[in-house]
């Protein structure tokens, strides 16, 4: 073919990537990112925290020991986790928060685990909880050492709660327990 036919065919090019391009823009709006799964919006809003409170995103897994030790990620498979995720926030005057949601299979999983569950990051696992009222059935808050964090660390403080198939914890470090009952309230309002 010569430049003076290949001429000829240039129009019909330039209609034909027209057409895709007007055709790939149509079918965009069907291709786009499935809207967040229900549990996504367990994570409290940034309005709950306090003012000049740093959120990093939410990291998201399919996998228990992407999110939690390596106990509680056996014990969480075992009874049929699904996904769940992370959200980290540094608080103001050097504190940390930190809200974990996993999510199983069944109603009845997600209450084993919150009645089963002894948060490893505790100095001592079994440091009994007291009632949070307000949270539903089984929500309970539990402050002690941290396990993993050296001597003259600060206490945690957390809140364990489940709404459905999911259950959050809401860690804080030191303890705060006015922030982790807002954020657990602000949590199940959504």
């Amino acid at each position: 073919m010569t430049i003076h036919q290949c001429a000829g065919h240039l129009p019909r090019l330039r209609l034909l990537a027209a057409g895709v391009a007007a055709l790939s823009m149509t079918a965009l709006p069907a291709q786009a990112a499935p809207p967040p799964a229900p549990w996504h919006a367990l994570f409290p809003p940034a309005r709950t925290y306090p003012h000049g409170t740093h959120l990093l995103p939410v990291q998201t897994a399919t996998r228990a020991d992407t999110l939690v030790d390596p106990t509680t990620a056996d014990q969480v498979t075992r009874l049929g986790f699904v996904a769940g995720g992370v959200q980290v926030s540094n608080l103001p005057r050097h504190a940390v928060a930190s809200v974990t949601v996993l999510v199983f299979r069944a109603d009845r999983d997600a209450t084993t685990f919150l009645r089963q569950d002894q948060p490893s990051a505790l100095a001592n696992p079994a440091t009994p909880g007291t009632e949070a009222g307000g949270l539903g059935a089984g929500a309970r808050y539990v402050s002690g050492g941290c396990a993993g964090c050296g001597t003259g660390a600060p206490p945690l403080g957390i809140l364990l709660m489940r709404r459905g198939t999911a259950v959050v914890q809401i860690l804080t470090q030191p303890p705060d327990h006015a922030l982790a009952l807002r954020l657990g309230h602000a949590a199940l309002r959504r």
